[in-house]
């Protein structure tokens, strides 16, 4: 079984999908956005910020985001593409201390509509929660990981948000493999 955010092979199903996640992946550059929600209207702002930027990479061949907070340990990370999103957040296998996600936490995780982590251990990497949102759009997104942010991960409106993007190494099974058929071998 592949990590859910290696390929997004679960999330594609068109095999006639056109890609140009690796051509796109040559143009596309590393950004970071940097901004603390109390400084530019809080949160709402903030999400309304990050559902124009998913809007406009949704749409697009696939591209990864994580969005993190110093010093906290957690973490969002999501690649979107192709009209769709696999959204994850950190579990405590790769939290430590006081960031590890406590019943609360990982029940809002749960209540949002996340799958909890592989603790069997039948996957590469222990897996972390998540979700995959089929036909998604940035507002919907952005307001899914604004609920993340605020009940489960403990970000502070406060302190500077960062949210980067880059182009996925292994975007998506159309693209690795020309085929759809293809990506169980």
């Amino acid at each position: 079984m592949r990590h859910p955010f290696v390929t997004m092979d679960r999330v594609i199903d068109s095999p006639d999908l056109a890609c140009s996640c690796a051509v796109d992946r040559e143009r596309t550059r590393y950004e970071q956005f940097r901004v603390a929600p109390s400084r530019g209207g809080g949160w709402a702002t903030w999400a309304e910020a990050f559902a124009r930027l998913v809007d406009r990479l949704v749409a697009l061949p696939a591209h990864c985001l994580i969005v993190q907070q110093e010093p906290n340990q957690r973490y969002v990370q999501m690649m979107v593409g192709h009209g769709h999103a696999h959204i994850e957040v950190s579990s405590n296998h790769y939290l430590i201390g006081d960031f590890r996600l406590d019943a609360r936490e990982e029940s809002a995780l749960a209540a949002l509509g996340f799958a909890k982590p592989d603790s069997a251990g039948e996957s590469e990497w222990p897996l972390n929660w998540w979700r995959n949102d089929e036909h998604a759009d940035g507002e919907a997104i952005a307001g899914r990981v604004l609920a993340v942010l605020t009940t489960a991960v403990g970000f502070d409106e406060r302190a500077p948000v960062n949210v980067d993007v880059f182009g996925a190494d292994n975007p998506c099974v159309v693209c690795l493999c020309g085929r759809r058929d293809e990506a169980s071998v």
